[in-house]
């Protein structure tokens, strides 16, 4: 295992290196970078891209941090189950938190059914979260994070701020 581990950081490192380079190359600097929670980027990344990285992590932080976040869902069985798109900071899973969804959780439920609910999360608050950067909705005020002109009430109850109402529908019919 420790071995793996090693090989992942050090294929971690190398990738954030060729995007920098890859950036410097075409002069490019992106708005943002959307990261899914399996990716972290080194602190050289971190520091580089300060407020302009969005992770997408599977669970309702500051619950279930880190890459084994299906592990420990399904072993502790929490009542509540959701998605958390935060602005990665200095530590992983500690980032200012930007978005939020929630459903319940049945125990009784197959697991990977759990799964797929977390995985529609997901995608509808990447939708969203591409229309407010496309929107530049985002604003980042010191360790405080919101989206401009947003609602949070129980129109969309799964969903803090509410996403729009043609997201929710594309993916929930």
């Amino acid at each position: 295992m420790k071995g793996y581990l090693n090989y992942m950081r050090e294929s971690n490192i190398k990738f954030w290196d060729n995007l920098i380079d890859h950036f410097e190359k075409f002069k490019y600097r992106p708005k943002y970078i959307i990261l899914f929670y399996l990716d972290y980027p080194t602190l050289k990344i971190r520091k580089l891209f300060k407020n302009k990285l969005i992770n997408l992590h599977p669970s309702i932080l500051p619950a279930f941090k880190g890459f084994d976040v299906d592990y420990q869902t399904e072993h502790i069985k929490p009542k509540i189950v959701g998605s958390t798109v935060e602005i990665v900071r200095h530590r992983m899973d500690n980032g200012l938190i930007l978005a939020q969804s929630a459903d319940t959780y049945n125990p009784k439920d197959n697991f990977k059914d759990v799964r797929h609910s977390i995985y529609l999360q997901q995608i509808s608050l990447l939708l969203q979260l591409i229309r407010w950067i496309e929107k530049d909705l985002i604003v980042i005020e010191d360790d405080f994070c919101y989206i401009k002109d947003s609602k949070y009430n129980s129109t969309n109850p799964f969903f803090s701020p509410n996403l729009d109402k043609d997201i929710i529908e594309e993916i929930y019919g």
